[in-house]
């Protein structure tokens, strides 16, 4: 990480014209999305386990380690995972509620700790909550998606309602693929299950 850093202060000092190295981290992170989405379009929709597993590993690898931001993955998957869980064992609207205060909460702790270690340290370290308000809406749309799917008043939806409604919690490794997918990872924007669903089923409709 540490050599990592080293080469984004070397470019922002020699071509960059001094911009915080951080900032090199973001933009080096979002033209890394572009040679993965290459790879990713490559794997067969006939696989869509390998490319949920890919989407999971290629944040990991964009966001944790080339920017630098280990902390934050740890922090996002330990939010999936326990967003997970409300939304296999809760039912009904108080479902999409509880997610949602959940992933609330834990977005204003990580707020108040960058806020205190910026006035501890005298700069922002391990800012990663951007993407978590970036998670917070993809899981939040999820579980009223999952809530609109399972109602039995399914006339009173709207037609995007209906459109983006998910009848069941989706499996686990498709879960993740959706919430860590790489392109809108760190920055946006959010987008449906359905959505993302049919951009894994892409090449198998031409």
């Amino acid at each position: 990480m540490q050599s990592l850093n080293q080469a984004y202060e070397w470019l922002s000092a020699h071509f960059l014209g001094g911009v915080p190295a951080d900032n090199v981290a973001l933009i080096v992170g979002v033209l890394l999305s572009y040679v993965l989405a290459h790879a990713f379009q490559r794997i067969p929709c006939s696989m869509p386990a390998a490319k949920h597993l890919f989407s999971v590993v290629a944040s990991a690898i964009s966001y944790g380690i080339v920017q630098d931001h280990v902390d934050g993955v740890v922090h996002l998957a330990a939010g999936s995972v326990v967003a997970y869980i409300l939304m296999r064992t809760l039912r009904g609207r108080a479902m999409p509620r509880a997610v949602f205060a959940m992933a609330m909460l834990h977005l204003s702790y990580s707020h108040i700790w960058r806020q205190v270690s910026e006035i501890q340290n005298g700069r922002v370290q391990q800012d990663y909550t951007g993407a978590q308000m970036v998670f917070v809406m993809k899981i939040t749309s999820l579980a009223n998606c999952i809530y609109d799917g399972q109602r039995r008043d399914q006339a009173a939806l709207t037609s995007y309602q209906r459109r983006n409604a998910v009848a069941a919690v989706p499996g686990l490794l498709e879960y993740l693929g959706y919430v860590f997918f790489f392109p809108p990872f760190a920055i946006g924007p959010s987008f449906e299950l359905a959505t993302y669903r049919r951009m894994v089923q892409l090449d198998c409709r031409r």
